[in-house]
């Protein structure tokens, strides 16, 4: 399987240079604001497009997996005081018979 995938990523990249290369002297003017960058290659703005895409995406990926999904939420807990009561007492009982099996 990994040379499969070791063949699509040179095609791509390939087919990215080529693309590249073709597009190198084309220029655009970009503002930002109240700057202006005059006659910038087009493969550097889509290059900086997708790099911040891209980090973007990182930055979502791991503020998602830093935050702990709740079990049951605050509304289940509203709903039913003595589930959140419940609850707890089953992670202690978890939590003991982890400690016997070590």
């Amino acid at each position: 399987m990994m040379p499969l995938r070791l063949l699509v990523f040179i095609a791509a990249l390939a087919i990215v240079l080529v693309f590249i290369g073709f597009n190198f002297d084309n220029r655009c003017d970009i503002s930002l604001l109240f700057v202006t960058f005059r006659s910038v290659p087009i493969v550097l703005t889509m290059l900086s497009a997708y790099i911040l895409g891209l980090l973007s995406a990182l930055v979502l990926a791991v503020r998602r997996k830093v935050r702990k999904p709740s079990v049951g939420g605050s509304a289940a807990v509203a709903a039913d005081p003595q589930a959140g009561s419940a609850r707890q007492a089953n992670s202690t009982k978890r939590a003991k018979s982890s400690r016997q099996r070590i």
